[in-house]
């Protein structure tokens, strides 16, 4: 249980660490708006990384409240979880393929767009899966 919490805890502190201009391209485009979390997609695609006996409630409470929001014309995004956010600029390293990798604070943060509706970001051994919020 407390791997999985770390997990997001640490991707959401990364991702909230991130700082600087911004770069315009389709792919960054294609990220402007709000962004879910899907528990389920989650939890099946880090299947077997971590032990995942606990609580389904504990999983919706950190999980399914975990969101993120770009707005791509001014930079900026915010993250936010268990009603808490805050926001910050980001700077795009590079934009290839469907995979855009942004950075802050010398560290750089992979953004996989899936479809128009799904973004993947990686975190150490584990992802964590992201809906378009309509």
């Amino acid at each position: 249980m407390r791997k999985h919490f770390f997990l997001f805890v640490v991707l959401a502190a990364a991702v909230l660490s991130l700082a600087a201009c911004r770069e315009d391209s389709a792919n960054l485009r294609k990220l402007d708006g709000k962004w879910l979390c899907d528990v389920n997609a989650t939890m099946q695609m880090n299947k077997g990384t971590f032990d995942y006996q606990f609580e389904e409630q504990f999983t919706e409470a950190v999980m399914g409240s975990f969101y993120m929001e770009f707005d791509t014309k001014t930079g900026k995004m915010t993250v936010g979880m268990a009603g808490r956010s805050e926001s910050g600029d980001f700077t795009v390293v590079s934009d290839k393929d469907e995979i855009v990798v942004l950075k802050a604070n010398n560290r750089e943060w992979s953004v996989e767009l899936k479809d128009d509706d799904t973004i993947v970001i990686p975190s150490g051994k584990s992802s964590m899966v992201l809906k378009r919020s309509k």
